[in-house]
């Protein structure tokens, strides 16, 4: 287990700045897991963490600009998640078929 506080003072103000996992898990000793982990519980807590957007590594924003990209990414992704869920949803109100150009077939397990 990583100590959350401890993890968040090794993460560098400004995304010019920003850390990478490995870079956090050679620092504590912890797996990227757990690294991401801690992240995502000092997120739920309140504390502002962002990642460079296809680049990785984590910041503490500096600038309203880097919170207002990092708010604007996640909300893409949380978006796109959603498109990718909508055919599995409908399939599985019909039963789990799914039918598409390329394959038909049947979900196993259901």
């Amino acid at each position: 287990m990583v100590d959350d506080k401890f993890l968040f003072s090794l993460i560098p103000a400004g995304e010019k700045n920003a850390i990478s996992c490995s870079e956090l898990s050679y620092l504590t000793g912890a797996t990227a897991e757990l690294i991401y982990q801690s992240v995502r519980r000092l997120r739920q807590s309140g504390y502002l963490i962002c990642t460079r957007p296809f680049l990785g590594g984590f910041f503490r924003p500096e600038t309203k600009d880097e919170l207002e990209v990092w708010v604007r990414t996640r909300e893409r992704c949380i978006k796109s998640y959603k498109a990718t869920l909508k055919p599995a949803k409908n399939a599985l109100k019909k039963g789990g078929v799914i039918i598409n150009d390329e394959t038909a077939g049947i979900l196993q397990g259901i």
